[in-house]
Formats: structure tokens, sequence, C-alpha cells
């Protein structure tokens, strides 16, 4: 029995009795009422099915047939694809069904639904629990009476458009599913968000704006459904203060007299607290980062916070980057939308954050501790993807540190913001350097307001809509082999390299079989092996284990790298462990464990070990081999070997 089949039996004829659906369904009275209530839940607005006493049966009443049309039609698609539903898929639909519920359901309820097992449910949900915590829910269960989400209304939201983001068509059901003929359309709403940005200074990456969109809808979503985000006074007042509020004032009046929703004041904030998350390091195209123009408004606390992380890096790293005024300026502005983001804690989408921590370890693992750093400014944990956008401006400046002056003409194209697109153009400054004049950047919605006048070739990371004067070439966002040539030919001579292989890693220091319950007790073991064989300071295992405590080290492809919150080694020295079985390391399993015992003043050991993991971090093959191996010669070869290397 299907919910949809339900509907439209009723829908061809006058009353039901609950028998006569029983037998036609070939299913319990108590499944057909379950389907008479969920029908209910996605019909509101549309259409309700009740009961009649005088006939003592079911009937249909429709609200609005052509919105019954379209959701039956959208229906029709999602039971063909039932059987299809991946895993994901169907913790996507629990985590929407339930935010989205203010009534408890069961959990045999959701089996006939999908069609699938209780105890297949069970493990969904379990998935979904995880989910969800992120953004503050969690999943009650009361007996007998089912299961229901509790949390705040600005965490449903969050987490449903968390849920819209991940799956881009589904943002149509939510217009769907709201108080009659598609009040909310997406398209619409996209429109009138653009035309005002379009009359401001306030810049949005392609992403943000992605972001932000999807957050609006879901928010007229809710409204619909009377679910209105709570502010008291004070709060309310602070908010009309800001400089984002009377875009998010006109934002909402043209979205109400579009939609015809009325959007009130409250809702006008969380509009405001959206956009002052979405900032980005410049007001708008033709200002650049490093003038006064556009200039964010940075406190003396934001300040303060950027050298508490900069003094971290040089702590943990022995990188002094803490003269660097361009970084300082770049995590400064980054920290002003930052912090609107975690007081109010909202997500930011990383869509490249898998490729940042396999390219930039170095970066990432100086971001992670950055991370801590911001942990204790604000009391708020940042999550993956914040660290991630702090780790392409740190890449950034070590990109600086190591080449050359600029010298070419063309123009970067890049979807996800200002700090890829910057690295894009280090990238290629290093790697043509000698073909190259100016390069400027553009975000793809603004290509065509650019002069191309002085341009000679467009590198975009996107396919761009719109015609442009000069050739267009499409890259990737990190010039990987397929887009140059040779990128070794940057990098040092053979000797330079044997030397650091040589100084790094030791046989001694090669554990081929480790076993360990945990990644505690397998840290323990290694930093004993490194304090007897390698001379270091025995201060090395607690220094090593608080940090792992404040955030995981595993960085994918089964790999973990994980070092000292502070330097206590004369010079860099790695322990490389293999474990017999993979353990899980936070929320990865890893299988390989690099743990850096940082040395003082070591530097540049320590930027050409990194920049070899990048490496290995982005070979599977590499991994697969070193594995089925477990030689030290073997790790040798595959960790010095070329191959594409991006930091």
């Amino acid at each position: 029995m299907q919910t949809i089949d339900l509907v439209r039996f009723l829908r061809s004829t006058d009353c039901a009795v609950a028998s006569e659906l029983s037998s036609r369904f070939d299913a319990s009275v108590r499944t057909v009422r379950a389907h008479i209530h969920e029908a209910n839940t996605a019909l509101k607005g549309i259409a309700s099915i009740r009961f009649s006493r005088q006939l003592n049966g079911y009937h249909l009443l429709v609200h609005d047939g052509r919105a019954l049309d379209v959701w039956l039609g959208h229906s029709e698609s999602l039971v063909s694809n039932s059987n299809r539903l991946s895993p994901e898929g169907r913790v996507a639909y629990l985590i929407n069904d339930l935010i989205q519920r203010t009534d408890w359901v069961t959990i045999s309820d959701f089996a006939t639904l999908l069609f699938i097992s209780p105890q297949s449910i069970s493990k969904d949900l379990k998935a979904a629990e995880t989910i969800i915590a992120r953004y503050g829910l969690r999943i009650v269960k009361k007996p007998r009476y089912g299961i229901r989400i509790e949390g705040s209304e600005m965490a449903r939201r969050l987490c449903l458009a968390g849920y819209v983001s991940q799956y881009p068509n589904e943002i149509d059901r939510l217009a769907l599913r709201s108080d009659g003929e598609l009040a909310i359309n997406p398209g619409r709403v996209t429109t009138c968000i653009e035309n005002v940005l379009n009359e401001t200074d306030l810049y949005l990456s392609s992403v943000a704006f992605s972001n932000l969109v999807a957050h609006v809808v879901v928010a007229l979503f809710r409204i619909t459904k009377a679910c209105y985000i709570p502010l008291d006074e004070q709060q309310l007042s602070a908010l009309r203060d800001s400089p984002e509020f009377p875009i998010a004032r006109r934002i909402a009046m043209n979205i109400g007299h579009v939609c015809k929703i009325d959007v009130p004041e409250s809702e006008m904030a969380y509009i405001a607290i959206h956009l002052a998350g979405k900032k980005t390091l410049v007001s708008h195209v033709g200002v650049d980062p490093e003038s006064s123009q556009g200039e964010l408004v940075i406190t003396q606390e934001i300040w303060s916070a950027v050298s508490a992380a900069l003094d971290r890096i040089w702590e943990s790293f022995q990188f002094d980057l803490r003269s660097d005024l361009e970084l300082r300026m770049n995590l400064a502005r980054h920290l002003v939308p930052l912090a609107s983001r975690l007081k109010y804690r909202l997500r930011a989408d990383n869509p490249i954050l898998d490729q940042i921590k396999l390219r930039y370890p170095l970066a990432f693992s100086m971001a992670l501790d950055v991370g801590i750093a911001l942990e204790e400014w604000s009391g708020t944990q940042l999550c993956e993807e914040e660290t991630g956008y702090i780790a392409l401006a740190l890449a950034l400046a070590l990109e600086r540190k190591r080449s050359a002056s600029p010298k070419r003409n063309i123009l970067v194209v890049c979807a996800t913001g200002l700090g890829t697109t910057r690295l894009l153009e280090s990238a290629i400054r290093r790697t043509f350097g000698a073909k190259i004049g100016d390069i400027v950047h553009c975000d793809a919605l603004h290509v065509q307001g650019i002069d191309f006048s002085g341009i000679d070739y467009v590198f975009t990371t996107v396919p761009l809509d719109v015609s442009v004067p000069v050739p267009v070439q499409q890259i990737s966002c990190f010039l990987d082999a397929d887009d140059i040539s040779d990128i070794d030919k940057l990098l040092d001579g053979s000797s330079r390299e044997t030397r650091f292989l040589t100084q790094l890693f030791d046989e001694d220091l090669f554990i081929a079989h480790l076993t360990g319950q945990d990644r505690f007790a397998i840290l323990d073991s290694m930093c004993d092996r490194l304090i007897k064989d390698a001379n270091v300071s025995p201060k090395l295992t607690d220094l090593v284990i608080a940090r792992e405590e404040k955030a995981s080290t595993a960085f994918g492809n089964s790999i973990a790298l994980p070092h000292p919150a502070r330097a206590v080694s004369d010079r860099t020295r790695i322990c490389v462990g293999l474990l017999d079985q993979p353990v899980a390391w936070g929320e990865q399993e890893v299988q390989i464990v690099l743990l850096v015992s940082i040395g003082i003043d070591d530097r540049e050991a320590l930027d050409f070990f990194f920049s070899r993991a990048a490496r290995l971090l982005s070979n599977p093959l590499k991994v697969k081999r070193l594995l089925e191996t477990r030689r030290f010669e073997t790790f040798i070869y595959q960790f010095g070997s070329t191959g594409n290397a991006h930091e």
C-alpha cells in the first residue's frame, strides 16, 4: 500500500469505510490509518482526508485541485524511485519528515511508507541522529507513541537548509507543501534576492548566494506553517542596528510582495543574520582586498583573536606567520562574518573541503590548531567546513613564502569564493611565472562587469554562460595533472629530497605491524618509540594526546597526521605506524599513522614532509601498496616518488 494510491482512490470515490480500504489495499486498518495521517500531513493546505460520521467512512476534501495534481505528480516520481532510494537518501527523507512534524510517528509507520524493514529504519535513524546532533537537535522516544525531533526553530531551519543544499531538487518539495498553490517559488525567491543584492555593495560568492537562497526558502516554508524565529526585543534591537538589516528588510518586502507572504520583522532579522554570516572578503567587484574601500569593521577583539591564532601556529609548527600582514588582514576579514556564524551556530557549506584536506595538509593541520585558539576566543567549536576556509587563507600565505614575484595577464573565474581563487592565482604564478603578467579575478556571477581591454585569457573553474571577447580555458580549482605538464619543475633537486628523507625517517621509527584498542593507545605507543629511539622529550606523549583530544587529525585516505600541541624536538622526526586493522579516528577510519614530532626552527623539513604527505593523501594506490608490503624501503619510495604535489 502507498499513500499516493490511497489519495487517488479517495479522489475517485465519494466515501470509503475503513474495512473497504483495508481489503482494497491488502493492509491492516492500523496501516490504513497511518497512511491517512501521513497524507494529511503532506497535503496540509492542499487537501485533507476526513472521517464522515454521517457516511461512516473517509472522504477526500480538496482545497486546491491544481496543487493536488502537482503533489500527485511529485509523489509518483518519489514512489517510482523508492526501490532505488539509497541509505543516505532514506536518512535525508527521515530527517526532513521528522523536522517538519510536531506529533509522534512510529518506526513501523516509516517502514510501511518506505517499503523497508523496521530494522533498516532503526539503523537509518541512528545515522540521522548523528547528523541532526550537529545542529543541536535530538530524536526523543516515547513508549506507545513513537519518536519525534526536539530542538529550537533555528536548529530545525539550519538542518532543513542543509538537507535542501545536499538534495537541491527537494527545494521544490518544500515549495509544494506550503500553503496554497506553490506559494514559495524558489525561482522567484532567487530573483528577489538577486535584484536587491545587485543594488547594494554586499558581495556574496556563488556558493554563499545559493546557500542564502536555501535558507530563505526554508524560512518562508516555516512561516507558512506558523513557525517563527523567537527573538526578544534586545536581540531584535541589536539586529535592527546592523548594516545588514536594511538589506534584509528590502529582501523580505520584495519576496513578501511577489510570493504573497507576510514576513514579520523577526524574520527580517533572521535574514540579516544570514547576510552577516555570508559576507566575503570584499564588498563588491572591482575593490582590491588590500584597499581601504569596502572595509569591514574589524574590532580590537578580532585583531586579538588573529594574533592568538598566529601565535598558536608558531608554538605548534614553528612557522612564523605573525609578520604576514596580508594573512592577518585576510584572517581578520574572515573572522568578522565567522563571528556571526558562531554566535548563531550557522553552518557554512564547503564543497571543496575534502580536496583542501588532501592537497593542503600542512595548511589544514595549522587551521585545526587555529580552530582550537578560536574556540577559546568564541566558546564555540569550529566545524571542519569552517576549518577548511581558514586553511585556504593559510595555504595562500604558505604559497607566498614559496613563490616568485607575480608576472602575468589573465582573468581567473571561480565559484567557491576569494580564498580558492587566490590559491589558484598563486598556483598559476608559481607554475607559469615567466609567462604571466597581471592576474585579476572575479566570481562567475560578475564576469559581464569585467573590463576585458587588458585581459588576454580567461581561466575558469566553472562553465561560463556569457560570451567574452577572449579565449576561455576551463581548469580545475587546484591545477591538477591534466591542467599542467610538469609541476615538479618548481621543486628543488634530488639531493635536497634525499637529505630531508634521511633526516625525517629512520627504520627504527617504522612500525610495520601496530595494534591498539583506540587512537590514544596507538599514539601512546608511538610516542614511546620516538622518546626512546629518537631522543625526543618525554613531554611529547602528553602534548600529542592533548592535541588529539582537541580535534581529530585524520585526513582521509586512511591516514592520520598527529602532532604535539607545541614543538619539543630539536629537529623534526616522524614515526610511521601501519595498523593491522583500521581503527576509528574521530569520524574516520585510519590504518596509516604518521606521528610528527615537530622540530624547533625546522620549518623547511616540516614543509617538505607535508608537501610529500599531500601526494600520499591523494593517491590511494600508494596507500594500498604500502599496506600490502609493509616495508620501510617501500614507504620511502612511495613517500619520495614523484607525483602530484599541491602544497
